[in-house]
């Protein structure tokens, strides 16, 4: 290796450093900007800026670099600022989620009958949870509505890595009462049946009915597709099992209803945004982290929680694909992030974790 490609390594080493704490910095800037709408204090603050310069320029031990440093922090100073002023636009007082929402299926899914709840008809609908995240990145949609965890089921683990791929906020949640049917052509008898299609999820949450039948299980994108799938084969050997309100749609008829194990069946959604808003009345809190890979590190991180009194309702964790032994964990928190003890508790944890996004600050809607 020859001297110029030993100093460029050595300059790759130092980036790897400096980018988690960009983040990091950022992180905390998303952080201050909500708790400045809440407050409605200005994002600028020439005073604290020049403070800030004059404290970072003092700390260069260097002379020459000076200059330098003062032009980096200036741009970095302007870039949080940016991102802070992204959050107002956002905000705007009870209105803030007015816009087109896309969410994943058809009509008459539970996905569809959550957008509807929040946002009336101003909803299309996309094939996958992946393309609900890809249109509002691209802005092609405002909003997006997505399931993230049914109470007798657990949580749908692709949207929790969908959160973790795509930069995007959670902005609002909403719930749907699930009742899944049984549901075949105007023609058809249970007897009759010998294949059912259904979401994966439908399956799951009418287990305990169908563990004593044979039928063939056919799982499709969502319960809604499935119901559409038997109306348009008119094979009363053929069944869905969806929302009665799919049947309804589509012209079949419910030939058992109420077929889910938990009498108490709801989805949780989330609604997910560019950026995150700010309001005094949303009380829960998303987070996603990871912990150093040390003995004892999340009992550690989920002490910052306890110790500041903040309740942790719901936690899950997920594999990194390129770490092997290491977990994301997905965090909600109950509280406001412009309360001294969350905001302390959030410190405490960006400082120790070795990863850490901030997600929402957010209330139920619909």
């Amino acid at each position: 290796m020859n001297e110029l490609d030993a100093l460029r390594q050595t300059i790759d080493e130092v980036d790897a450093e400096i980018v988690p704490l960009l983040e990091r910095r950022m992180a905390a800037g998303e952080e201050i900007g909500a708790i400045k709408m809440k407050n409605g204090i200005k994002i600028l603050d020439p005073e604290r800026e020049r403070l800030v310069l004059a404290d970072r320029v003092s700390r260069t031990e260097t002379s020459r670099y000076r200059r330098h440093v003062e032009e980096i922090f200036k741009t970095i100073m302007a870039e949080s600022r940016r991102l802070q002023k992204s959050i107002a636009l956002t905000y705007d007082g009870g209105s803030r989620l007015n816009g087109r929402a896309a969410y994943q299926g058809v009509d008459g899914s539970f996905g569809s009958e959550a957008a509807a709840a929040v946002f009336e008809d101003n909803i299309y609908s996309v094939r996958s949870f992946e393309d609900v995240f890809v249109e509002v990145v691209l802005g092609r949609a405002d909003f997006g509505v997505l399931p993230v965890e049914n109470y007798s089921t657990g949580s749908i683990i692709d949207v929790l890595d969908l959160l973790a791929k795509y930069e995007v906020y959670i902005v609002g949640e909403t719930y749907v009462d699930v009742r899944q049917c049984l549901v075949g052509t105007p023609d058809a008898e249970i007897d009759d049946v010998a294949q059912v299609y259904s979401h994966e999820q439908g399956f799951y949450q009418s287990r305990e009915y169908l563990s004593d039948k044979d039928w063939v299980q056919n799982k499709v994108l969502n319960t809604a597709v499935a119901a559409s799938m038997v109306s348009e084969m008119g094979d009363r050997t053929r069944a869905a099992i969806c929302s009665a309100r799919a049947a309804d749609i589509y012209g079949l008829k419910i030939l058992k209803p109420n077929i889910n194990f938990a009498p108490n069946n709801r989805t949780r959604f989330i609604i997910i945004g560019r950026s995150p808003v700010a309001d005094a009345s949303n009380a829960k809190i998303s987070i996603m982290f990871s912990a150093p890979h040390v003995s004892g590190s999340l009992c550690e991180a989920l002490c910052f929680f306890r110790d500041n009194g903040v309740n942790m309702v719901k936690i899950e964790s997920r594999p990194i694909a390129d770490r092997h032994g290491d977990y994301m964990f997905f965090v909600d928190l109950e509280g406001n992030v412009g309360s001294a003890n969350v905001s302390e508790a959030l410190n405490q944890l960006r400082a120790y974790a070795t990863a850490y996004r901030f997600l929402g600050n957010y209330r139920a809607l619909g």
